[in-house]
């Protein structure tokens, strides 16, 4: 992920190369296309950044990152160990 320019150039590299463990980086391209993701508490924060997400402190500083960029009336999920979780939202 960290060497694609774009999330469309992770995605096209998945389809093209369809190998073992090429799926997490695929299926986490079609979600930061439609939501960004905060990881918090991350002790790799440059390489969360590296990865197309956004590194927060904390709590308090990724709500305040997702308030600022969608408003108060923001639908923020808030997960735990998400390479394993695959929410599923309706009506979102």
């Amino acid at each position: 992920m960290k060497e694609a320019k774009t999330l469309n150039d992770i995605l096209e590299r998945g389809r093209k190369e369809p190998t073992i463990g090429a799926h997490r980086p695929y299926i986490m391209a079609k979600i930061l296309k439609h939501a960004d993701v905060i990881i918090v508490d991350s002790k790799i924060s440059d390489k969360v950044e590296e990865m197309k997400m956004i590194a927060a402190k904390d709590m308090d500083e990724a709500l305040k990152i997702a308030l600022g960029k969608v408003g108060e009336k923001a639908k923020i999920l808030v997960t735990t160990h998400g390479l394993i979780v695959v929410p599923v939202l309706n009506g979102w």
